[in-house]
């Protein structure tokens, strides 16, 4: 593999870990001491635009996850994220642009995200990518997000998290 197909698994590779730890962490069935993870993945010059339009640095992001540990520990049924439609859309050895489908259910509702992050090699990251941008827009309401049978193309990963990897490069 090149360094820029090394980069862009990765970088998908992150996208899929990081939502199953946020899931995990807002039903706080991981320790707060584990908030270093999120913390490692995020550059120091991270910022974040929400798909309400606000913009927002690294400090607000981890301030308002840290906030956030096991607010969703007692829903029903459980606060769930799907991750799905994940397509490399750049690569190079040091940069890669991913775009995704974000979908989560909390009290019952589904909300979804589509998602565009920048990642940047970062061998010191949990996956050895730092995420340096992500811009979200909001994805119309749905009784029950897509899934596999929605789209044939997108394999299911598991019950909590759905990814399509494409080499679109």
């Amino acid at each position: 593999m090149t360094a820029a197909e090394d980069l862009a698994a990765d970088a998908t590779r992150e996208v899929v870990r990081l939502h199953e730890w946020f899931q995990a962490w807002f039903r706080g069935e991981v320790p707060a001491s584990e908030f270093g993870r999120v913390a490692a993945a995020l550059q120091p010059t991270f910022r974040m635009v929400t798909p309400e339009g606000v913009e927002r640095d690294r400090e607000a992001v981890l301030d308002g996850v840290r906030a956030g540990h096991g607010e969703d520990a007692d829903g029903e049924p459980p606060f769930v994220i799907r991750v799905r439609d994940t397509r490399v859309r750049h690569a190079t050895s040091d940069h890669c642009l991913v775009t995704y489908e974000e979908w989560q259910r909390r009290d019952g509702a589904w909300t979804g995200r589509r998602s565009t992050a920048l990642f940047a090699s970062e061998p010191s990251a949990p996956e050895g990518v730092g995420w340096r941008d992500l811009q979200e827009t909001w994805i119309e309401e749905r009784d029950e997000p897509p899934t596999a049978d929605d789209d044939p193309a997108v394999p299911t990963l598991d019950p909590t998290v759905e990814s399509a990897a494409s080499g679109d490069q």
